[in-house]
């Protein structure tokens, strides 16, 4: 089960061909795309 915010995104994906959009979260200003991604790359807070 999705919320209604996730499900729309899924599938907007799927109904633009799969592909992502142009910038990933874009609720997100840039310093916590930023941040997002250096936590996704596995570095800690320190």
């Amino acid at each position: 089960m999705f919320s209604p915010g996730i499900a729309t995104r899924v599938l907007g994906f799927f109904a633009g061909g799969g592909q992502a959009s142009v910038t990933p979260f874009p609720d997100l200003v840039e310093r916590e795309r930023e941040i997002l991604d250096l936590v996704a790359r596995g570095l800690t807070n320190t």
